[in-house]
């Protein structure tokens, strides 16, 4: 019996985090197959409403589902925004400013060496400023996408102010969230997780999703999934029993 055959979505906030429509093919017609799945099985809510919810530790009686994309790939402007307009709902994207409109030397180190994907292209400046206008959130996910485990505090100001500094610009507006590069939690430690918190209002993972927070509220945690995924494997992923739990046994050094 495969994963997620006999298990349904449960009530919940789901916030979702994903980079791409499928690593080979973005088709506009597959993304909305992808997101039909959640409007039979769940309510899709905007971005903000949900961080909103789970600041205020809400519970719902509903399975909300809102969308987030890491690492700024220009199908998140012509396939993945186009689709959530369809269906109602925005997106918070998280780009690393050095990406954007970068040449070829840089975006194919990026993709292959940071990122591990291929045939990907970054989103342009104008492309983000139009996505902001259109009602998409813009967040940080660092200027070159970097391993924030480190020591290097000086690094990570400069990584962190500047990109914040660049989307602030080029949207008009406040970048208040920012999504932890590779998602994991051994990719941060509590001084640069704490340099994260002086720019940012909130922080987010791609860890412990079965808890809404992670670090005594620190962290909002996110639940990693692709639009070409099976649709039992979402099935699964939205079954967790999702808690308010108390998490200050957890340790990022």
């Amino acid at each position: 019996m495969s994963m997620g055959s006999v298990v349904k979505p449960r009530a919940g906030i789901h916030i979702l985090s994903s980079h791409f429509v499928s690593r080979k093919f973005p088709e506009f017609e597959k993304y909305c197959d992808f997101l039909e799945y959640f409007r039979k099985n769940c309510s899709m809510i905007r971005f903000e409403d949900s961080v909103e919810m789970i600041k205020q530790k809400r519970k719902t009686n509903d399975c909300l589902v809102s969308f987030t994309f890491d690492d700024g790939f220009e199908e998140c402007y012509s396939v993945i925004a186009p689709a959530l307009e369809e269906f109602k709902v925005n997106g918070c994207f998280f780009v690393c400013g050095n990406y954007v409109n970068s040449d070829e030397i840089y975006m194919d180190n990026y993709n292959s060496k940071v990122v591990k994907v291929s045939n990907k292209k970054p989103m342009s400046w104008s492309q983000i400023q139009d996505l902001n206008s259109r009602g998409h959130i813009i967040g940080s996910h660092t200027l070159d996408h970097i391993n924030m485990n480190t020591r290097d505090i000086e690094m990570v100001e400069f990584q962190l102010a500047r990109n914040k500094q660049l989307i602030e610009k080029y949207t008009s507006g406040i970048c208040d969230n920012f999504a932890v590069p590779f998602g994991q939690l051994k990719y941060i430690n509590n001084e640069t997780l704490s340099i994260a918190e002086k720019y940012h209002k909130f922080i987010f993972s791609t860890a412990n999703y079965r808890s809404y927070f992670s670090f005594n509220g620190r962290m909002i945690n996110r639940r990693h999934v692709e639009g070409d995924w099976p649709k039992e494997y979402l099935n699964y992923f939205l079954s967790a029993n999702k808690k308010y739990k108390p998490d200050s046994d957890e340790n990022i050094d």
